[in-house]
């Protein structure tokens, strides 16, 4: 299960990631906050990197969840379901990993399935889209391109695009490609 290769962290990596590790895991114990992953798996998560660190660093690590944890502690989480929680899912969104995505579609078949916010009628869509360019104005980024469900010429704000993803040959819910890019946009 381990024979994979382990990426090192320098020292305040460590550091870091057991205290973030831990804040996040008391976090998750409060009620009103869900997540996919159980706190049980991010304290083994910084147990086993706090097992590979020199042991005069555990201090600094606690520290630094306490000074995290301090600063946390008065967060105003938004409970699930309320109108608050659902402005996370709202423009405008970050451009770099949306910008990657339609690189790597306009290398290989052109098309890209967004899943776009329109302001004018403040409702979500999904469409696939040709693309013809992806280009920074004054305004900001857009994808330029032909847009199948309108089968018209058609521009989209990048900010506006909450989700990308490449599309091989037609356009079909079947279509399901792995995402090549992690949470924060890495490789």
């Amino acid at each position: 299960m381990d024979d994979f290769y382990r990426v090192p962290l320098s020292t305040g990596e460590a550091t870091a990631a057991i205290a973030a590790l831990r804040v996040v895991c008391a976090l998750l114990q409060r009620e009103g906050i869900v997540s996919d992953i159980a706190p049980e798996i991010l304290e083994s998560a910084a147990a086993r990197i706090e097992a590979e660190i020199p042991e005069f660093l555990g201090p600094s690590a606690e520290k630094l969840r306490t000074l995290l944890a301090e600063t946390l502690v008065h967060a105003n989480f938004p409970e699930s379901g309320s109108d608050e929680s659902n402005e996370l899912s709202m423009p405008p969104f970050g451009i770099g990993r949306t910008r990657r995505i339609l690189e790597q579609a306009r290398r290989s078949s052109g098309i890209v399935e967004i899943e776009y916010y329109v302001a004018s009628r403040n409702q979500w869509s999904t469409r696939s889209v040709e693309i013809g360019d992806v280009y920074e104005s004054e305004n900001g980024w857009y994808l330029e391109g032909e847009c199948q469900l309108r089968r018209d010429h058609r521009m989209f704000r990048l900010e506006n695009i909450r989700s990308a993803r490449v599309v091989l040959g037609k356009v079909s819910a079947e279509d399901e490609l792995p995402d090549p890019f992690d949470d924060e946009g890495n490789a």
